[in-house]
């Protein structure tokens, strides 16, 4: 299911560039240092995830908890290969809508902040399993959207977002599961 949906995102996206002046598979073009920029941008968003996860109470520790008890056990059953195609593809999917159809069309109807905002706050809404967590989807879909208007293109982006969903995944079923587990 995760991967019709995620890959329907992306399908979404690429339909919207039919009505685009730059429709976002000329995005998809980019070179070493787009890979770099993208592998070093998932760091900060690791940071933030190591960061929250030490919560324990409040919106942090709460969104912690539904985590632990909703959304780890959902891809629990999933190889680390089923994970990796997973978060490619959500990676891919989302980045196409979001930043290369959303954002440069919210861009051209209403400017470079609101359009990178409004963009944001959506793909936020999109990941609203509570308050907090749909709060910092939209930041990260903020800093995402200045990635690709940084890099002019969606390479950067996608792997960055492809591979923090990977890590966090991995992390969430393989590595906090035996913290669970054995505390």
């Amino acid at each position: 299911m995760a991967l019709l949906f995620e890959g329907g995102l992306g399908m979404i996206g690429l339909l919207a560039g039919l009505i685009m002046s730059t429709p976002p598979w000329l995005l998809l073009q980019g070179g070493p240092i787009d890979v770099a920029y993208g592998l070093a941008a998932t760091v900060p968003m690791l940071a933030a995830l190591w960061a929250m996860r030490t919560a324990r109470s409040g919106p942090l520790g709460r969104l912690n908890a539904i985590v632990d008890e909703r959304v780890a056990p959902l891809f629990g059953k999933c190889t680390v290969l089923q994970l990796a195609l997973i978060s490619t593809v959500a990676g891919f999917g989302e980045e196409v809508l979001f930043r290369g159809a959303a954002q440069p069309l919210l861009i051209a109807w209403l400017g470079t902040i609101p359009g990178l905002i409004i963009s944001s706050f959506v793909f936020g809404l999109m990941h609203a399993i509570t308050k907090t967590y749909a709060l910092l989807a939209t930041l990260v879909g903020i800093y995402l959207g200045w990635l690709t208007l940084e890099t002019n293109g969606l390479i950067a982006p996608i792997i960055a977002h492809a591979l923090y969903d990977f890590l966090a995944l991995v992390y969430l079923t393989r590595v906090a599961r035996i913290t669970r587990v054995s505390a």
